[in-house]
Formats: C-alpha cells, structure tokens, sequence
C-alpha cells in the first residue's frame, strides 16, 4: 500500500541524515562510512517500490482477449432494410439491417460482434453528407464498408477489413450514409460502386 510505502521511506531517509550528521562530525571517520551511509539510503527508498504494469492506451482493443472480458456479445436486433440495385435500376437483394443514427450508436458499430450473420448489416445515417473515415477498433469481424452518397449512390467499398485494426477507412466523397456487412458480400453479389441502395426503416418508411 502507498501509505505504508511513504511511511517506511521517511524513517529510512532520517536515520540515513542522523548518521550521516553523526559521522561528519568526526573529522576522519565520515570519509570511510559515506559510501555506507549512501547505500542504506538506496536501500531505504527502493525498498518499497510500487509495481506499476502498461496495459497499453485506455480503450485499444489488444485483440480477442478483449472480447472474454465483456459479459455478452451485442445481438443483432432488425431495425429495417436496404435494398441495392444497379446503375440501372435493377434489383439485387434487400437485406435487413440494424440502425445507427446518433453518436453513441454510430461509435459502437458493429463492435465486439464475433459473427455476422448472411444478409444481414448495419446502417449508419448521417445528419449531411460529408468526409466519412471508419475504422475497425474493437471489431473481431471481417466487414465490407460502404460509403453512400446522399442521391444514393455507392461511392467506394472497403472490402475485407482487417480485424482490430486502427487504419483509416475513408469515403471517396461526401457520404450521409454507411453499410457494413460482413467481407465477401459485395463479391457474392457483384455490388460494386455506382450502384445504388434505398432503404426503409421499420418504424417509418423513407
């Protein structure tokens, strides 16, 4: 305990100076035991050292040992569902999808999800389009990202992300919305950029 370390320490430290004074007074005396004395001082103070450990930065997922500390894994709840289709308006396949629309669930993502499940995702919406960059803190899952521009349009695809990792992902424009799903859907599908996604919400249609 620190208390106690401080105590010790202080009473080291002043029967190190008494001696020390002790010896000084003696002309030749001091001479031999001053390189005594500065050892019981080391001594004294190194005595009690506190054990301090570097867990690394507050927050950073080290990897899947993060993951055995949480309680449950986050379960995937339906909130509504995006449609994508070609350039050209043809229909590929409408998949259902949680949604993300404040910063707190934006922030959470699909983190600590260790499976995704087929054709499922996540939506996030954006107040306006601007410069988005994700990263994958915190995430286990292999995804595919999506930026979307506000007519619809997908602007680029960040396919099989690297778990854990803490590079940026950015848009190529300004985006209002963002789909993750897990990696390979875009490849399974075809989905490329300059296709086109709509979506609606469980609670209102859009």
């Amino acid at each position: 305990m620190l208390p106690n370390s401080i105590g010790s320490n202080t009473f080291g430290i002043y029967s190190t100076y008494k001696m020390l004074q002790l010896f000084y007074n003696h002309k030749y005396v001091w001479r031999a035991f001053l390189p005594v004395g500065f050892l019981f001082l080391l001594i004294s103070c190194g005595g009690n050292r506190m054990e301090t450990r570097d867990n690394g930065p507050t927050g950073f997922s080290s990897g899947p040992g993060d993951l055995a500390a949480r309680s449950s894994e986050p379960t995937f709840r339906k909130e509504g569902t995006v449609l994508f289709s070609t350039a050209g308006g043809d229909s590929i396949l409408r998949i259902n999808v949680e949604v993300a629309a404040n910063d707190g669930e934006r922030e959470q993502g699909l983190m600590y999800r260790t499976t995704i499940a087929a054709n499922t995702g996540m939506l996030f919406l954006f107040e306006q389009p601007e410069a988005q960059s994700f990263w994958m803190k915190n995430t286990p899952s292999s995804l595919d990202i999506l930026f979307i521009s506000a007519s619809g349009s997908i602007l680029n695809i960040h396919k099989y992300t690297s778990p854990y990792s803490l590079e940026g992902l950015p848009s190529t424009g300004a985006a209002d919305k963002v789909v993750e799903v897990a990696a390979g859907f875009c490849d399974k599908y075809k989905i490329k950029a300059g296709d086109k996604i709509t979506y609606r919400l469980d609670s209102k249609p859009i």
